[in-house]
């Protein structure tokens, strides 16, 4: 018995590791970009807040890889439920953030935010 449950967990460990599910990696996304409230975390990925919990304090191999390296460059995320980016404080419904990542719409939004300033000093 001992033989069989040594030979499955060396086989286990010669396998591919599977994947992460999708919200698990959206929430990862999410803490990436600076967002620490498990709360809010969870109402945008679609998990509880026990979970996200789980992922943020998880001993995983996998996630501490992601975590640590970030998300491969291209891979984006829906979000269920739209959120502020840190950044940017822009409204988004992608992961990670589209307008920080582009230095085009970046550069506007900065260009932008001495006039935004200007006018609110007038009021």
């Amino acid at each position: 018995m001992i033989r069989q449950v040594k030979e499955c967990s060396e086989k286990r460990s010669r396998a591919k590791p599977y994947p992460l599910p999708i919200r698990v990696e959206a929430a990862i996304a999410v803490m990436l970009m600076g967002v620490m409230d498990y709360s809010e975390i969870a109402s945008a990925v679609g998990l509880t807040r026990k979970e996200v919990k789980e992922i943020d304090l998880a001993d995983d191999p996998r996630i501490k890889t992601l975590a640590s390296k970030g998300l491969p460059s291209g891979k984006r995320f829906r979000l269920a439920r739209p959120l502020y980016c840190p950044k940017c404080k822009h409204k988004i419904n992608v992961v990670p953030c589209v307008a920080c990542e582009s230095p085009s719409i970046g550069r506007y939004r900065r260009s932008q935010l001495p006039r935004l300033v200007r006018r609110d000093r007038l009021l």
